[in-house]
């Protein structure tokens, strides 16, 4: 066919004829795979003519949104050695983006750090997301240049692109406008250009992170602007955060009320009164009381609330009640679930009772069960479990 016959004869033609034989490539369009033709295009890297027919061809390919790498990184080191004022324009025309971009970087970068093409590595170090590298050589440049790179960055959105290296963005982009403000000081020694740096990175900078890189022979007139600024700022930071320790302190004082109130409070018991849960007179068995006016048997109330409890809690309970059980025996004969002193009087034993209820209240008595969030949990609870179920099925039955 005529296409294996250009992939057979284009080497030899391209020395004679660059030129038409470009054209011809041209001409025959989808026909030709522009890859199969590189063996030709690797034999146009000196004389003139045949480059430039080669980058009239490769540049042709990239009209016709040519992908394949290989196209594309030829361009690039035709480019860095004969058109070197093509190069960064290509290289911003495929962007910044390393899932998009048609060339390899790391050929790219080491074919321009070579030919010394340092605004092409600025952009490339960009797209290979080293980022201290491109704002280092882009100081070396020109200051403008840093701080277009800069401001660059704050428009970029490292989450989008899915960035393994960038962990705090904010972090990053102060970090590159203090190289360029200590650059600016120190090699420049222009405190108004620095100044000026505040402003241009949008407040990523701050007075009090540009200090530390004054020379000693900075005046006061360089920045007190700015110093008047940054305490009006903090002004208003601390009448903030003195208004908010008013509002806690406001707070803890209403919470200390409360408490206080609460160790007068108290509810009635009358004999008549039952357990929630299993009806039967509350008086009978110890028992819990709330404000709320429900009563548990604390048995019941143990039972209730043991479906909902962790592991970890079902277990710190019933080691408690089985230090419970040992302290008031060793009281000397008091009965498990009663108040008070064992029959010794031992006040130690007594503290150490009213330690070991104190901690089994905190888990069984936190709330009321039918006032407080256990209810609204138990909400998607069934009202059977599969074995309950299964017979309460059967007395169902009418057969």
């Amino acid at each position: 066919s005529d296409s294996t016959l250009f992939y057979k004869f284009s080497p030899a033609l391209i020395d004679a004829i660059p030129d038409k034989l470009v054209d011809a490539w041209i001409a025959q369009g989808p026909k030709l795979q522009p890859k199969r033709l590189l063996p030709a295009l690797f034999r146009c890297v000196k004389e003139q003519v045949k480059v430039d027919a080669a980058i009239r061809f490769l540049e042709h390919c990239l009209v016709k949104h040519e992908k394949d790498q290989a196209i594309h990184n030829f361009l690039i080191s035709l480019y860095a050695r004969h058109r070197p004022e093509k190069l960064l324009d290509y290289l911003l025309i495929q962007g910044s983006d390393r899932n998009t971009i048609c060339y390899d970087v790391k050929f790219a970068l080491r074919v321009c750090s070579e030919k010394g093409l340092d605004r092409a590595c600025v952009h490339l170090y960009s797209v290979s997301e080293l980022h201290e590298e491109a704002i280092t050589l882009a100081l070396k440049l020109n200051v403008n240049l840093a701080k277009q790179y800069a401001k660059l960055l704050m428009q970029n959105n490292f989450d989008d692109r899915g960035s393994s290296i960038i962990t705090d963005p904010h972090e990053l982009r102060k970090k590159i406008w203090l190289k360029i403000a200590r650059h600016v000081v120190e090699k420049e020694q222009d405190i108004a250009a620095c100044m000026e740096l505040m402003t241009e990175s949008n407040g990523i900078l701050k007075i009090q992170d540009l200090l530390p890189f004054f020379p000693e022979f900075a005046t006061i007139e360089h920045f007190k602007e700015s110093l008047c600024a940054c305490l009006k700022e903090h002004s208003g930071k601390i009448q903030e955060l003195q208004k908010e320790m008013k509002e806690a302190t406001d707070v803890a004082t209403d919470i200390r009320t409360d408490m206080a109130k609460l160790k007068n409070k108290y509810t009635i018991v009358r004999v008549q009164d039952k357990c929630g849960l299993c009806a039967d007179a509350v008086m009978a068995r110890p028992f819990y009381a709330f404000p709320c006016r429900h009563f548990f048997h604390t048995d019941c109330l143990e039972k209730e609330i043991g479906a909902f409890l962790p592991n970890e809690s079902i277990e710190k309970l019933a080691s408690l009640k089985r230090q419970l059980l040992t302290v008031q025996t060793t009281a000397g004969g008091a009965q498990p679930n009663t108040i008070g002193v064992g029959s010794n009087g031992d006040s130690r034993t007594n503290e150490q009772e009213r330690q070991i209820r104190v901690k089994i209240d905190d888990i069984l008595a936190t709330e009321c069960p039918w006032c407080g969030q256990l209810m609204i949990n138990s909400v998607n609870k069934p009202f059977y479990t599969l074995a309950q179920y299964g017979s309460e099925l059967k007395t169902w039955d009418v057969r």
